[in-house]
């Protein structure tokens, strides 16, 4: 039977949306290029599809599952990793050498901003879409090929984990090299989360963050 957890309901404008799935539309350059990928008229509706579905989300969608880290430290995903805090998460796996590097370059420029909030009232999360492969010393390789810091998580763990936890926030693909190259970022104290397109500054992505639930 098919997971069909509760969805993650992310407030985003429908071109934020739009960017992301342009961006992630293949995990490689034959994809990327594809009529089935970059159609512009079929990704524009189904992102105007996805920001419908996900208006008005809370954190009561996420599921509050174990996974592992890159050391292999089990995590409640909610109550250890989430919760308090401000979040910046991608989705990726360790053998992904198309879209992957660019995406984690970016999250290593976000590291270097966030400086010492990182691991305190900020948290990045990078989710493994390849668990049956990704184990924890994969993903620690990972980790180190990026120089990541206490507070930047690279996720695996039992692959009916991970995946409800994907489709949660709707990143669930069944081919991997397909998965999106969004960014989710979430203020958890405020009960709001959007969408950033993954091909921007680091600046960019800390930006929008750190106005993510502030007042306009």
């Amino acid at each position: 039977m098919a997971i069909a957890p509760p969805r993650l309901r992310l407030a985003a404008p429908v071109l934020v949306a739009l960017l992301g799935l342009l961006a992630g539309c293949g995990g490689d350059v034959a994809a990327a290029t594809s009529e089935d990928c970059c159609d512009t008229e079929a990704a524009e509706t189904k992102a105007a599809a996805v920001v419908q579905e996900l208006e008005g989300r809370n954190l009561s969608g996420i599921p509050d599952l174990t996974l592992l880290d890159q050391d292999g430290k089990e995590h409640r995903l909610v109550t250890d990793l989430i919760k308090g805090r401000r979040v910046i998460a991608n989705f990726v796996f360790s053998t992904c050498s198309t879209v992957c590097p660019t995406l984690q370059t970016v999250f290593e420029g976000v590291q270097k901003r966030l400086g010492d909030r990182l691991g305190k009232d900020v948290v990045m999360l990078s989710i493994t879409v390849d668990p049956d492969n990704d184990t924890v010393a994969r993903m620690k390789a990972f980790a180190e090929d990026h120089h990541a810091k206490p507070g930047w998580y690279f996720l695996t763990g039992k692959p009916e984990n991970v995946r409800e936890v994907l489709y949660a926030f709707n990143a669930y693909t069944a081919k991997k090299e397909e998965h999106t190259a969004m960014f989710v970022l979430g203020n958890e104290p405020a009960g709001k989360w959007m969408y950033q397109s993954g091909f921007v500054e680091p600046s960019v992505v800390v930006r929008a963050l750190d106005l993510l639930g502030k007042e306009q």
